[in-house]
């Protein structure tokens, strides 16, 4: 082997502390007005309602939602059923998906 130095590798400095503290900062349970609005004015669209838009435009199955959407099958899934259980959708017995009666 090669003589290697007798040197430490590595030597930590000294500590000290650099006066500065964290805080947690958390958002109000409640949201307010400014914040309640902010994705409303700015035009967000969430997916609920790109799924709920497909189905009133003629999408009939999960996979003609997810193919006119974009959005991944779970997802569409797991929206179809929020929006089944709200009312906003309905199935029918061959497993079709209408708009639901709240929207006819």
């Amino acid at each position: 082997m090669i003589a290697l130095p007798e040197r430490p590798t590595w030597h930590r400095g000294p500590s000290r502390p650099s006066g500065k503290t964290l805080r947690l900062v958390t958002e109000p349970a409640t949201p307010t007005p400014a914040t309640a609005s902010a994705p409303a004015a700015a035009g967000v669209e969430t997916n609920r309602d790109r799924v709920l838009r497909a189905v009133h435009d003629g999408a009939r199955t999960l996979r003609d939602i997810t193919d006119r959407t974009g959005i991944n099958k779970g997802t569409v899934s797991r929206e179809i059923k929020t929006l089944t259980v709200a009312g906003a959708l309905r199935k029918t017995d061959d497993g079709m998906l209408l708009p639901g009666r709240e929207a006819a």
